[in-house]
C-alpha cells in the first residue's frame, strides 16, 4: 500500500492548522491523468457517464469532472444532487480509485452532505489515499459542522505519520477540544513534522508544552533540510496563529524571531505580530 505523503513535504504545507484546500494538482495527482483533455459537456452528462460508461471512459469523465469541481464551475444550486450523485457511485464502485476522487471532491465541495460517507471511509477503508483524502475532507468542512469527532481522534496514533499529522491539521482547524491532550503527546515525536505540526496546533489553547517546539521551528534555518518556501511557510503559520490566538506568554519567542531571522519577510512579519501582542 503505498503511503500519503508527510505534509511538510507536500503542497498542504500551506496552512498548519487551517482548513486544508485540496487543490486541482491533488485532483490530477490521484487520477495520473497524462494530458489535458477539453470538453463542454455539463457536470450532469459526466455523472451519467460515470454511472454507465466502461472503466477507461469512466477515467476521462472523472478528470473532465475534476476541472469542473476544481474551477467551481457547478452551480450552487445544482451541488446538493451532485453530492448525492458523488456518494450513489462511491456506494456501487469497486475501484478504490474512483472512490478516493470523490472523496477528494467532497473536500472541495465542503458540502455536510457527504459526511455519512467520509465517516464510512474512515472506518471502513484499507487505502491509505482514500484515508488521507478522507481526513484531508473533514479538515476543509465549515466550522459549525456536526461530526461525531471520536471517529477522527484515533488517526491520532496512526503508524503513518502523514495520516497522524493530517488528523492533527483536521481536529486543530475545527479546534476539538477533546483532542488536544492526546496531541499534547505527540510534542515529543521523533517525527519533526507530526511534532511541528502538534506545536502549531496547541497555539490555539495556550498550551505551554508547545513552546520549546514552537521555538524549535522560530529557530529553524536553511541547513536544516528545509526549501525556502517551506521554512517560510512554517514560520509564517507559526507567527499567524500567534496573533490570532493573543498568546502574549509567546511573545519572547517573536521578541528572538526579530533579533536573529535573516529573512526581510519574515522580520517583518515578526515585528508587526510582536506589537499586536503587546497592545
Amino acid at each position: 500500500m503505498d503511503k500519503p505523503k508527510k505534509l511538510l513535504d507536500s503542497p498542504l504545507l500551506g496552512s498548519l492548522v487551517m482548513p486544508i484546500a485540496i487543490t486541482l494538482v491533488a485532483v490530477l495527482i490521484v487520477f495520473g491523468a497524462s494530458k489535458l483533455l477539453f470538453t463542454d459537456r455539463s457536470h450532469q452528462d459526466l455523472i451519467y457517464e460515470m454511472k454507465s460508461k466502461t472503466f477507461g471512459n469512466r477515467w476521462v469523465a472523472a478528470f473532465e469532472l475534476s476541472k469542473l469541481i476544481a474551477t467551481s464551475s457547478i452551480p450552487q444550486e445544482d451541488i446538493p444532487q451532485f453530492v448525492d450523485d458523488l456518494i450513489g457511485i462511491y456506494k456501487a464502485s469497486q475501484d478504490p480509485r474512483t472512490r478516493d476522487f470523490i472523496i477528494v471532491a467532497f473536500g472541495v465541495l465542503k458540502s455536510s452532505n457527504a459526511l455519512p460517507t467520509i465517516t464510512y471511509a474512515l472506518e471502513n477503508e484499507d487505502d491509505a489515499n482514500i484515508l488521507f483524502h478522507s481526513i484531508v475532507a473533514i479538515g476543509n468542512m465549515p466550522q459549525d459542522i456536526e461530526f461525531d469527532w471520536d471517529v477522527l481522534i484515533p488517526f491520532l496514533d496512526e503508524s503513518d505519520n502523514g495520516l497522524k499529522q493530517a488528523a492533527i491539521l483536521a481536529l486543530a482547524s475545527h479546534h476539538v477540544d477533546k483532542a488536544y491532550p492526546k496531541i499534547a503527546t505527540l510534542l515529543t515525536s521523533d517525527d519533526r513534522g507530526v511534532r511541528f505540526s502538534a506545536a502549531t496546533a496547541l497555539i490555539a489553547p495556550k498550551n505551554k508544552k508547545a513552546l520549546p517546539v514552537l521555538k524549535e521551528i522560530m529557530t529553524l534555518n536553511a541547513s536544516d533540510g528545509f526549501k525556502p518556501h517551506e521554512l517560510t511557510g512554517l514560520k509564517i503559520n507559526v507567527l499567524n496563529e500567534l496573533e490570532k490566538s493573543k498568546w502574549t506568554e509567546a511573545s519572547n519567542l517573536v521578541v528572538e524571531m526579530m533579533q536573529n531571522e535573516k529573512n526581510i519577510q519574515l522580520k517583518t512579519r515578526a515585528e508587526e505580530v510582536y506589537k499586536y501582542l503587546k497592545n
